[in-house]
């Protein structure tokens, strides 16, 4: 049996975002990306514009921003362009008075998508309203890809219902650091 697999260059940017410090952030980003020789999907941290962990509700009405207008959304889609490349991100977003947690998907053709996390984790509660989903696929060069946020991954049904509509490729931003997601992360592979 003659089997033809899809190929997909992938990478992952690792920085850490500046709490409240949307131009350096970016200014980090499209340095790191500049540097990079092609791909096909590149994955950026959870809350890539604004950084993490916040103290009050506040503070997110400087750094977040509408999706898909947003300056931080429009040099990314900029660098997707240039790079001829998709592009994975967590943003901080603004929508009429709510904050979501969210990731935006943009490629040579500009935005494409945006997905906002479900399942929030710990204090986030107090800043972020929980996206109301659906878990989707977007096909990019001929590979479905499903995207989930930090801690989507913990409940089973998220992984499960992508790998149901027949996922190549899961991109996901995070900025969780507790000691057994390596562990789980191996586990939702094996499931799905």
């Amino acid at each position: 049996m003659n089997i033809k697999r899809k190929m997909m260059k992938v990478g992952f940017l690792q920085f850490q975002p500046i709490l409240k410090d949307v131009e350096t952030n970016i200014d980090t980003i499209s340095k790191l990306i500049e540097e990079t020789k092609s791909f096909d999907l590149l994955v950026i941290p959870e809350l890539a514009n604004s950084g993490y962990v916040f103290v009050e509700k506040d503070e997110l009405a400087k750094v977040s921003e509408e999706i898909p207008s947003g300056y931080f959304v429009e040099k990314l889609s900029e660098l997707a362009k240039q790079k001829n490349g998709y592009i994975v991100c967590g943003v901080c977003e603004k929508s009429g008075s709510k904050y979501f947690n969210s990731s935006v998907l943009v490629g040579p053709e500009g935005f494409v998508a945006k997905y906002r996390k479900v399942h929030l984790f710990d204090r986030e509660k107090l800043f972020f309203e929980p996206g109301d989903g659906p878990f989707k696929l977007y096909n990019i060069r001929g590979m479905n890809l499903g995207i989930l946020v930090c801690w989507d991954w913990i409940f089973p049904e998220a992984t499960r219902s992508l790998a149901l509509q027949g996922m190549d490729v899961l991109a996901h931003s995070t900025n969780l650091v507790l000691s057994f997601c390596q562990t789980a992360m191996i586990t939702r592979s094996i499931e799905n």
